[in-house]
């Protein structure tokens, strides 16, 4: 298998384990992001709407697959009632699709050529 470059996010300590592997063999460059636990903080005279979107969005954005996901959240105790409520409503609103689902029939057979392809190449198959 040709590869030309590996890209990682995640802990820290995979992010080494990554990153020697890579060296060990022929190496690729390496791109990793580490870490990711950055707090989205809210402090008692915040506009509660907008810090709910707010870290609705900080969470949710690419899935939360990104490193500066706001994973954790801290809320001053005299608004935290007020923040859960709401920030627990907007995530029961979140629409979730289907990843399953192709949007047209020329993304569909461009999936499939690819798919195909790919189990050729790879799989003889």
């Amino acid at each position: 298998m040709d590869v030309d470059k590996l890209a990682f996010t995640g802990s820290t300590d995979t992010g080494k384990i990554v990153q020697e592997l890579a060296a060990k063999s022929n190496i690729k460059p390496v791109t990793l992001e580490l870490g990711g636990k950055s707090p989205f903080i809210v402090f008692e005279d915040a506009n509660i709407d907008m810090a709910v979107e707010h870290a609705h969005t900080a969470l949710f954005f690419n899935q939360g697959q990104c490193c500066a996901a706001g994973s954790r959240t801290f809320v001053h105790e005299r608004v935290y009632d007020e923040f859960w409520e709401k920030a627990k409503a907007r995530a029961q609103r979140r629409t979730v699709g289907d990843p399953f689902k192709i949007l047209s029939k020329r993304a569909l057979n461009k999936a499939l050529r690819l798919t195909q392809s790919n189990l050729k190449k790879f799989y003889g198959t």
